[in-house]
């Protein structure tokens, strides 16, 4: 029963980022040339999915942050990776632990 509440509970967190997403989009509306050149998160997901994958973790479900934002555990060591849409002059788009080392139990 709490399994069907966190399922239930994460499709909602879901749809509110994606809608976080679209309200993103909408307000750099007049900067259409810069969005185009950022990666969709989908496609983040993928390349931080392949970086940990190479150090051995088994990544678990994507859980959404906020507007383009979302992180994974390993199911083996507990290690995470997060990805960022928007990242800031001084942030990175992929990063975690998961990313920077092996994990503790290789499969």
């Amino acid at each position: 029963m709490g399994q069907t509440q966190r399922v239930s509970g994460g499709l909602g967190l879901v749809r509110r980022a994606q809608e976080q997403d679209v309200a993103i989009l909408q307000a750099h509306d007049g900067a259409d040339a810069m969005i185009d050149q950022r990666k969709s998160l989908l496609a983040l997901k993928r390349e931080a999915r392949h970086a940990v994958q190479q150090r051995g973790h088994r990544l678990g479900a994507w859980i959404p942050s906020h507007a383009g934002r979302a992180c994974a555990e390993c199911a083996v060591c507990g290690a995470w990776v997060t990805v960022n849409r928007y990242p800031m002059p001084n942030e990175i788009e992929v990063g975690g632990s998961a990313v920077a080392i092996e994990c503790r139990v290789k499969a």
